[in-house]
């Protein structure tokens, strides 16, 4: 199965490396040695039309969790919003695991 890595924390741990080092030590060690980001939170939220409509037709719907806004027809199916990338599943409530 494959491990998900925090590509910033990796960054970070391979620049204090090279600090302290002068080089990248055995990157293979570095990334090995990561732990897994698998600790993610996973948020669930839904489309909450708005009132305006677009000149193409398509609604605006906001997003449940963040208030981002997104334009698209109410026939498409959107399963996740582009802007904090949580699961429109329906689910007003954010489950934080």
């Amino acid at each position: 199965m494959p491990k998900y890595i925090d590509a910033d924390a990796l960054l970070a741990k391979m620049e204090r490396r090279r600090f302290y080092v002068g080089r990248a030590s055995d990157p293979i060690c570095i990334i090995e040695d990561m732990p897994a980001a698998d600790v993610i939170p996973l948020y669930h939220g839904c489309w909450i039309e708005q009132k305006e409509t677009c000149r193409n037709g398509d609604k605006i719907y906001q997003c449940s969790v963040c208030g981002y806004a997104d334009e698209h027809s109410p026939s498409t199916e959107v399963p996740f919003c582009w802007h904090c990338g949580a699961r429109m599943d329906g689910k007003k409530e954010n489950n934080g695991t």
